[in-house]
């Protein structure tokens, strides 16, 4: 009956939450020299996580580049593919503390060849989402590659255009300049050459790029999860997470107020950084006050600070019951022998969420008979003297049984259980199986009736 209730109430541990990313693509055809776009979201959302995208060639090889996302957790990527045929591209994340890592589906796109005599000219921006102030890579190609003058044109209602500058492309047709805009809004940006005698020229595509006012670097900090209970004088965790707005880039420090009396708290590290995380231990004492406590977490930074609120529930105290039958057979709770079936109890077995299920099946069982033995043992010098020689072997094996803890592949559900199985085996094969073996012996050789 003990082995079943300790198997049936073994408890999983959950691990880090699935995640998914998709993908998408910006044309199922593109020619030679035009860029293809590739863009997607990761869910749940990430902040700042880094996604590869692999762009697999039709010779082969894999080309990859990296992409971080945004405050909405999406992605986008532009890229050029400098040959003819069937491409393919997908996109993954690693993960982090709290999401498993994802692989999105694979799209396959084809890639034309330029008609004898026609051109093509690309116009790319490294970011296509900006704040006002800050540079912009324009780039691209003209195709086939040689060395000639790109004009380079915004508009900002996408119909009056203006020469925005002119660049001599390179010998394999590649161009570049860094822009600086000076409005908020959406700018139009192309770029076009003129042809020669044998090439025709061509303009690109029109390029939408979205300037924001400028905002002043910040950051905020979540916790997760926001709700803890725990036990008086037991310990529990708390994820803080920091995430680094507009460039945010400074060193972050951690603290936590309102505490409630005899709790004590730490963070591993004590400091954090550009989207980066910090392990928040928080430690009460018996004296702990029972009920919810809203704890603060602060982050500190020159002159700002950012907060986020958590709940620490903390349970009653329980008086832990006596070991009614030890402490009479034994004479007293200071005994070694009750000291160590008390504390295999309440270090060990209530360790766990297992440990204390299995507890309210047993005290239910156990109470309800304990009080008339301990009083029949305590008065009685024989019955005691019996009852420790009975108790003997039950308190060494706990006691050997309790050593699987020193092993630290073991969390508190998987020690429970172990414990349990281990302990049910060895009073087994010491009560039971001698007297099954008895039993046995005197039916085998019990004496034979006269017929």
């Amino acid at each position: 009956m003990i082995l079943c209730l300790w198997l049936l109430l073994a408890n999983q541990v959950v691990g880090a939450q699935p995640s998914s990313i998709s993908i998408n693509i910006s044309a199922n055809t593109v020619t030679l020299g035009d860029p293809i776009i590739v863009w997607g979201h990761i869910d749940p959302p990430v902040i700042g996580a880094i996604v590869s995208i692999s762009y697999i060639r039709p010779d082969g090889p894999t080309v990859n580049k990296q992409v971080t996302t945004s405050l909405l957790s999406t992605y986008e990527v532009a890229y050029v593919p400098d040959r003819a045929g069937s491409w393919s591209v997908i996109a993954s994340w690693t993960g982090n503390q709290r999401y498993e890592g994802a692989t999105s589906s694979t799209r396959s796109f084809t890639v034309v060849g330029l008609p004898i005599g026609t051109s093509r000219i690309t116009c790319i921006a490294d970011a296509l989402s900006t704040v006002q102030g800050t540079s912009v890579r324009i780039q691209g190609a003209v195709t086939p590659g040689l060395s000639t003058s790109v004009v380079i044109e915004f508009s900002i209602d996408g119909t009056l255009w203006s020469i925005l500058t002119t660049v001599i492309s390179s010998s394999n047709g590649n161009y570049s300049y860094i822009w600086i805009p000076e409005r908020t809004g959406t700018y139009f940006v192309r770029a076009s050459w003129l042809g020669s005698a044998e090439t025709k020229g061509a303009t690109s595509s029109v390029l939408h790029i979205m300037v924001h006012p400028a905002y002043e670097a910040d950051f905020s900090i979540s916790a997760d999860p926001s709700v803890r209970t725990v036990d008086p004088g037991k310990t529990t965790t708390f994820t803080v997470t920091l995430v680094s707005l507009y460039g945010f880039d400074r060193e972050v420090s951690l603290s936590v107020i309102n505490l409630p009396t005899g709790t004590t708290s730490s963070f591993n590290p004590a400091s954090v950084s550009k989207n980066s995380s910090s392990v928040l231990t928080v430690s009460t004492s018996p004296s702990t006050p029972a009920g919810t406590h809203i704890l603060t977490i602060t982050g500190g930074a020159l002159d700002r600070t950012r907060a986020a609120n958590v709940s620490l529930s903390v349970t009653a105290s329980v008086i832990s019951p006596r070991c009614m039958i030890a402490t009479a057979v034994f004479g007293t709770s200071l005994a070694p022998e009750v000291q160590l079936l008390r504390a295999f109890r309440d270090d060990l077995v209530m360790s766990s969420f297992a440990g204390k299920e299995f507890m309210k099946v047993f005290n239910l069982w156990y109470y309800s008979f304990s009080p008339l033995v301990a009083t029949f043992i305590a008065d009685r010098p024989i019955a005691r003297q019996a009852t420790q020689i009975a108790l003997g072997p039950i308190i060494e094996i706990l006691g050997f049984s309790s050593t699987i803890r020193l092993f630290p592949p073991f969390n508190s559900e998987s020690q429970v259980v172990a414990v349990g199985l281990i302990a049910s085996a060895l009073i087994g094969l010491v009560y039971v199986l001698p007297s099954l073996t008895i039993l046995h012996v005197m039916y085998r050789y019990r004496p034979e009736e006269d017929t």
